[in-house]
């Protein structure tokens, strides 16, 4: 068996919290912490299947080899930090179409006098 400590981070390296892991092989579930860090197991050694989501949202399933002690730090496309951005996005698209449908309807209204 051997002592294995699972981190998460996106593609920049950036840690990611509230990640939640599931070893279905150790019927065991862990939720990230704001450092990114979920658990220290001892595993053995051989592949091991663990399962990501984020927010509910399912991330993936990934194969890790454990061959020693060490730290797995497995890579999601998702962060919090995306999701931010993603609703800021989505809130400054929906304020310029509200404002281009004011301005169509003010418009309209001007050619008719």
């Amino acid at each position: 068996m051997w002592k294995v400590t699972l981190r998460v981070a996106d593609l920049l390296g950036v840690p990611v919290p509230g990640v939640v892991l599931r070893i279905r092989s150790l019927n065991a579930s862990y939720i990230s912490s704001y450092e990114g860090y979920l658990a220290t197991l001892e595993l053995p050694e051989g592949e091991i299947c663990v399962e990501l989501s984020f927010l509910n949202i399912f991330i993936g399933v990934f194969e890790m080899e454990v061959k020693g002690s060490e730290v797995h730090t497995l890579r999601v496309l998702i962060s919090p930090y995306t999701v931010i951005i993603g609703l800021v996005l989505a809130l400054l698209i929906a304020k310029r179409a509200a404002i281009m449908g004011l301005r169509s309807r003010i418009g309209s209204r001007g050619s008719e006098n």
